[in-house]
């Protein structure tokens, strides 16, 4: 405030009509607010009666006075969140607990910020304004707007079923069955799911990674992963047509056995051939008595598969008797009858098996055959007592 304009009427030094003034005092309800010529001074809000008075050399004292009004008509500052970001929660969005905003006022040192939508309240997916208003004591109120960004970034969660190991059941592997995977997510349902390879496939053998996706409505793609081992650990079937084969000797080693085409059978699901090894060929000579034969068979993946059968090789057949000469007829030389002495290859004796056969004579050569007809049998015995 100036109170340089105050005059003394009565001045002595005319026309200047100051000099005389020697005291300037500056009143606010009897509180003395300053004593110059000017005052400067912090006034409350509200309004102010000013006294000023002033006096002259002769004591004299003029006043005047001067209603002030302190007013705060200026807005808070508001300052503002950035563009608040968050991940829906479900398909209606989240529950969004943004960043305040903060605002200052020359005059009321807390202001009142206000939000809408508020703090804590449920935003859908996409972009929402958000208003704010700072209000002073005053009432004076600032007003802005930030964004809320709902987003669906997550991927959906695929579970995918366990990990499945089949036998092969051909060359070209296995039709293989597998449970369904699962996939859960916040914003999507139901979701779809898809799969590098199908269930009911066939699966060549070796290992097969499935993978299987599920896509969301906002584009996010989840992918889990399986494996179907298909394997052949399972080893060639052998059939056995004849067991034991049963053969007669035809010699003292034995005898040469040529077996069936189809006395050994061999299928296997994968090899169309698989390797089959006899431990006796066809063809061999099997001496007499019981030989087992291992069959073995192979696959391409080298699952063994092994079985037996006996060649039994028997000697059942008598030996053979051959009579040169029958009847015998001779001169009875007495009333005894007569000696009859046979010749030396009367009978002969023949086995495949046996080199000397036991021959026995009923009636020896030599002896006194009586008159008439005299049955002589030869006996003929090999080493197993055919």
């Amino acid at each position: 405030l100036d109170g340089a304009a105050s005059t003394d009427a009565d001045s002595t030094n005319a026309p200047v009509l100051d000099d005389d003034i020697v005291a300037y005092e500056w009143s606010e309800n009897g509180v003395i607010l300053g004593t110059g010529e000017t005052l400067q001074h912090l006034f409350a809000a509200g309004t102010h009666s000013v006294t000023l008075a002033v006096t002259n050399r002769a004591g004299s004292v003029g006043t005047d006075a001067v209603l002030i009004n302190v007013a705060d008509r200026t807005a808070p500052s508001l300052t503002l969140p950035p563009t608040f970001i968050s991940e829906a929660t479900s398909a209606a969005g989240a529950i969004v607990n943004y960043t305040e905003a903060t605002a200052t006022d020359a005059v009321t040192a807390a202001t009142t910020i206000t939000y809408s939508p508020a703090r804590g309240s449920q935003f859908p997916l996409g972009n929402t304004d958000v208003t704010v208003t700072a209000t002073d004591g005053a009432g004076n109120a600032a007003t802005g707007a930030f964004q809320v960004r709902v987003l669906d970034t997550t991927a959906p969660v695929v579970t995918p079923p366990a990990d499945i190991i089949a036998e092969a059941t051909a060359a070209n592997g296995a039709v293989v069955n597998f449970g369904s995977a699962s996939a859960t997510d916040a914003v999507t349902s139901p979701l779809t799911l898809v799969y590098s390879r199908e269930s009911g496939s066939v699966f060549e053998i070796g290992v097969t990674t499935v993978s299987v996706r599920a896509t969301d409505q906002a584009g996010n793609t989840g992918v889990a992963t399986f494996t179907v081992t298909v394997r052949d650990i399972t080893p060639p079937a052998i059939t056995i047509k004849t067991n034991p084969i049963l053969v007669e000797a035809t010699g003292a080693n034995g005898v040469a056995v040529t077996y069936d085409l189809d006395q050994v059978t061999v299928i296997d699901a994968v090899t169309a051939n698989p390797a089959v090894t006899l431990s006796h060929a066809s063809g061999s000579v099997f001496q007499i008595g019981d030989t087992v034969v291992t069959v073995t068979a192979i696959d391409e993946r080298n699952n063994t598969s092994t079985a037996t059968f006996t060649v039994r090789v028997q000697d059942t057949t008598a030996p053979a008797i051959t009579i040169k000469t029958n009847p015998i007829v001779a001169e009875a030389t007495s009333a005894n009858g007569a000696v009859v002495a046979y010749d030396a290859d009367q009978y002969g004796v023949i086995d495949l098996v046996s080199a000397t056969p036991t021959i026995t004579v009923s009636h020896a050569s030599g002896a006194t055959f009586p008159i008439g007809d005299t049955l002589v049998t030869v006996t003929a015995t090999d080493e197993r007592n055919n």
